[in-house]
């Protein structure tokens, strides 16, 4: 069991996460600014985070884009905590990520900001530890959506269930749009 090389992989994977616009490859979100941030974290399963880019200042004729963030977090757990010593050679420190880019159309994205732009400043609820036994499920804003930072596990607080329902909506519309406009590298 090696919980140093556990722990490593765990702080790389959620700090790129948290930080998709910083990661590569980078030549598809420059003059870019990240607006909105939403995560689903499986309980047994991969970590997945989506960003919301925006283009800025002279760029504002361009798209705007999804970048995905995805973490195999099943198999990194599996990679740590086997015994290495009939390996020739040292497993890689690295999570296994996957990145995906994919523009995004501003009428069929206009109704989820317009959404997200009207929800209170940070709802109401206690902030779900990361090693909880429930599905992790989050929202964050930057720029003009700055007030907004939700994190609720499972089903969240019952008076959520609108709000709930158009995040796995505003999910399920960003999923589409990756499965049929990804840009590749």
């Amino acid at each position: 069991m090696n919980t140093d090389l556990w722990r490593t992989l765990e702080e790389q994977a959620l700090w790129l996460l948290a930080h998709g616009d910083q990661g590569s490859p980078r030549e598809s979100i420059q003059a870019m600014a990240q607006e909105l941030r939403l995560w689903r974290y499986l309980r047994n399963g991969a970590y997945t985070s989506w960003g919301i880019l925006m283009p800025v200042r002279e760029n504002r004729g361009k798209r705007a884009l999804v970048r995905e963030v995805t973490w195999d977090r099943p198999r990194d757990w599996k990679r740590s905590m086997g015994t290495v010593e009939h390996l020739k050679r040292r497993p890689s420190n690295d999570p296994s990520l996957k990145i995906r880019d994919a523009e995004l159309r501003w009428t069929e994205l206009a109704p989820f900001l317009d959404w997200a732009a009207g929800l209170p400043p940070g709802l109401s609820g206690p902030i779900p530890p990361r090693n909880s036994v429930e599905h992790l499920y989050g929202l964050e804003g930057f720029r003009s959506f700055t007030h907004l930072r939700f994190e609720w596990a499972g089903d969240g607080p019952p008076a959520w269930a609108p709000t709930r329902l158009r995040f796995l909506r505003f999910l399920k519309f960003l999923g589409q749009e990756l499965k049929e406009r990804e840009i590749l590298p």
